[in-house]
């Protein structure tokens, strides 16, 4: 009889430890409405159309100052210092021919136009960061929407400006024109830009279009509940599972330690050797 207390109190203490108690699998819970927030997808189509106008601008900018602003020619001159060197004079390649004079007045209206739109691209940025959601702010929506509109405009008119340049100059044989039609190409690129960040403005404005960015949001933030909710419901199951497969370790430990030596035992060799004995 003490030898079999002994032995459960051995296999008790050889037993491992129950594990703790484990929390009951969380109910489904709809989630809280939050704070109005706009989607990722739409915010990163306008700072897409953003950084659109940006490099635009500087391309144009760029694109005029290296290509736009010389003539290159080789000198064949009398001085034979400077024969058969390759020298270039400033001459702006939006003139109408190359027997007049320079019409300097339409590069530098060029660069303006370019310096304009990057200006202007910086101060809707500004309005971003100043008010970091210009969702809540109807000053800052109304702002936003006028600089994209103004630009849409500026750049109308720039581009048909530079068209009609760009024309007249391929027509008086102009050399390099294949750089202005891509300055033309660049500055009605700029208007498409300019068009996109008005639209999203616009939508920013709409009431119509705030009540589907609300749904939006909701749909997203319910969809993050979910998935929380998921992985804590699966989590607390694996906790359950492990504390039910340590219960039936602790259980068939202790039945081991309950039953005698060699009463399982079928070998009739070895029950015949413990009669004799």
């Amino acid at each position: 009889m003490a030898r079999g207390k002994a032995s459960d109190s051995a296999a008790a203490a050889a037993a491992p430890p129950l594990p703790a108690a484990v929390p009951p699998l969380p109910a489904a819970v709809p989630p809280l409405p939050g704070p109005t927030r706009l989607p990722r997808a739409f915010t990163a189509a306008r700072w897409s159309f953003f950084c659109a106008t940006v490099a635009l601008a500087i391309g144009a900018l760029a694109l005029i100052d290296q290509r736009l602003m010389g003539l290159p020619f080789t000198y064949d001159g009398p001085n034979a210092k400077f024969a058969g060197r390759h020298v270039t004079i400033a001459w702006c390649l939006l003139s109408p021919s190359l027997a007049g004079e320079s019409v300097d007045s339409r590069c530098g209206f060029s660069l303006a136009a370019a310096a304009v739109s990057l200006a202007l691209s910086l101060v809707w940025s500004y309005v971003q960061v100043l008010r970091r959601n210009p969702f809540k702010h109807k000053r800052a929506r109304l702002a936003d929407l006028a600089l994209a509109v103004l630009g849409c405009v500026w750049w109308a008119v720039v581009a048909a400006l530079l068209c009609v340049w760009t024309d007249r100059a391929n027509r008086g044989g102009v050399m390099r024109a294949s750089w202005r039609n891509g300055l033309c190409c660049i500055a009605w690129a700029a208007w498409l830009a300019f068009v996109g960040l008005a639209a999203t403005s616009a939508l920013l404005v709409s009431a119509k279009s705030q009540g589907l960015f609300d749904k939006w949001a909701a749909r997203s933030q319910a969809a993050k509940a979910a998935k929380a909710q998921e992985r804590e419901r699966a989590k607390a199951a694996k906790m359950q599972a492990d504390a039910a497969a340590a219960e039936a370790a602790a259980a068939a430990a202790a039945a081991a330690a309950r039953t005698p030596p060699g009463a399982g035992d079928d070998n009739p060799f070895r029950q015949g050797g413990a009669d004799a004995a």
